[in-house]
């Protein structure tokens, strides 16, 4: 067969195609319209079993079981990254893409396996309430990856969660050398006394829970707005360390705003296993039971 043939061109083009890395918008139909095929698989399955007098609950059941399990491997995953890189069983991003869709996919199941949602009996009942508040997480933490890091980018300086009560402590320190070293004059004492009584509290101290449930940039607002007015009393010597305070109490909201949305996503972390585990406890204990009922 010739390189011309247009044979051996079509086999070329899609020996080529099937070496292209697809990319994420690609990845991401193919997996919905995969989940769409299973849900109309498992559609047509109940179906066909309920008409013809079987137990369409057995088989949505195992279905839903196999889900559970593999949406514990990216747990898994992620415990044991020197074994996967070691191993190649994939990277962490591929393995929340089938995380994602597998719990979507069992969000399906579970449609089918409990038509009222919320299933009878005392330990169904549990297990139905504790499926639903994980499935719940899992959309709140999928909404929360994909919007909070897009609002902590916009920042300057993005530091680690565990670094940020370093550079709090860092931002006070500077404030309190660069007050101690304006002076003894009228204008260090208005600078001197901005400081004592409304940029001492905010640099030194965290913010309250409700700040933390939503964070806002009023009390940082409050405090420039102040400043400004102030500027008026203060000679052009200390107009500059009242423009570096003003500065270091931006860095530190900034620090704030950063410390509440890491910690919306750690904490989301928390709920989130915290529920996957009584899941996985509450299923077991539930398939053991069915398995001695139904035989």
């Amino acid at each position: 067969m010739l390189r011309g043939d247009p044979m051996m061109v079509l086999l070329n083009r899609g020996f080529a195609f099937l070496r292209q890395q697809p990319s994420l918008a690609t990845r991401r139909q193919y997996a919905v319209v995969l989940v769409l095929f299973a849900a109309m698989a498992i559609a047509v399955m109940t179906w066909w079993s309920d008409i013809r007098l079987g137990r369409s609950d057995v088989m949505t059941g195992w279905t839903l079981l196999v889900c559970i399990m593999l949406l514990l491997l990216l747990g898994v995953r992620r415990r044991l990254v020197i074994a996967a890189t070691m191993l190649r069983f994939g990277s962490v991003s591929t393995w929340t893409q089938i995380h994602l869709y597998t719990g979507l996919f069992a969000m399906v199941v579970y449609g089918f396996h409990v038509p009222g949602i919320i299933a009878n009996g005392i330990l169904e009942s549990w297990l139905s309430i504790v499926f639903v508040s994980t499935s719940a997480s899992g959309v709140l933490g999928l909404w929360m990856s994909r919007t909070i890091p897009r609002r902590l980018s916009r920042l300057e300086d993005q530091p680690i969660f565990g670094q940020i009560p370093t550079k709090r402590q860092t931002l006070t320190n500077e404030a309190e050398t660069l007050v101690d070293q304006t002076g003894r004059d009228a204008s260090s004492a208005v600078l001197r006394d901005f400081y004592q009584h409304h940029a001492k509290d905010f640099l030194k101290n965290r913010r309250g829970l409700l700040y933390l449930i939503h964070p806002t940039m009023n009390r940082r607002k409050e405090l420039l707005d102040d400043l400004k007015t102030l500027d008026r009393y203060l000679d052009p010597v200390h107009r500059k360390p009242a423009g570096r305070l003003a500065g270091i109490i931006r860095v530190k909201d900034d620090l704030d705003y950063q410390f509440a949305l890491q910690l919306r996503l750690r904490g989301w972390v928390i709920v989130h296993a915290f529920l996957s585990v009584a899941l996985v406890m509450l299923t077991a204990a539930h398939v053991l039971i069915v398995t001695r009922v139904v035989g």
